[in-house]
């Protein structure tokens, strides 16, 4: 699978590990699949688990205080892979959003004790898991910074760059609250585009 000789590249590369500490890293893994619809991580609920999407979609959403689902990220096979919540992961806290699978998808999964484990036989994982979240918090900050300085066309014009891909596997609706906008400005600015 590309995805797992992407990760095994990585480890290599990046972090110096040999060819059977990565195995013996792999064997901390376990591969899952979702059904569509299924979530990951639920709001309210402490994240066990760190996961890297092999295939398929998801998407990261909390609800709001008017009760509006609000996607935050979307998780796809062929951009950022890493599923998890740093926050509620290391501390131990009830995650504030959730991450469901759009379609059928193919997740490796390390459990917290798993990581630990790792972390303990393996000296570089806390470097890891340092850059992850600080890749995460990138996109994120990128993200808000698009929300608060590009208008509503600009937004679409950058999301059908960056994530175009997405545009048909993906409920509109999704695509708008992603953009934060209404799902009617977004049809509506697709079809002067």
């Amino acid at each position: 699978m590309d995805a797992l000789r992407t990760i095994f590249h990585f480890l290599h590369v990046n972090y110096g590990y040999r060819p059977e500490e990565i195995v013996s890293l792999f064997m901390l893994f376990n591969q899952i699949r979702l059904k569509q619809g299924t979530a990951l991580i639920e709001e309210g609920k402490v994240c066990n688990a760190i996961g890297f999407l092999l295939k398929g979609l998801m998407i990261s959403s909390f609800i709001n205080r008017e009760g509006e689902r609000i996607v935050t990220r979307f998780i796809d096979d062929q951009g950022n892979r890493f599923i998890f919540d740093f926050d509620s992961f290391t501390n131990r806290i009830p995650s504030t959003e959730s991450v469901t699978a759009v379609e059928k998808c193919v997740v490796l999964m390390i459990n917290y004790e798993n990581y630990h484990d790792q972390a303990i036989h393996f000296p570089n994982a806390q470097k890891i898991m340092v850059e992850l979240t600080t890749m995460i918090l990138k996109e994120t900050n990128e993200r808000l910074h698009d929300l608060h300085r590009l208008t509503n066309k600009e937004r679409i014009i950058k999301f059908m760059k960056v994530q175009g891909h997405l545009y048909n596997r993906v409920n509109k609706a999704d695509i708008a609250s992603y953009l934060n906008m209404s799902r009617n400005q977004l049809t509506r600015l697709m079809k002067e585009l």
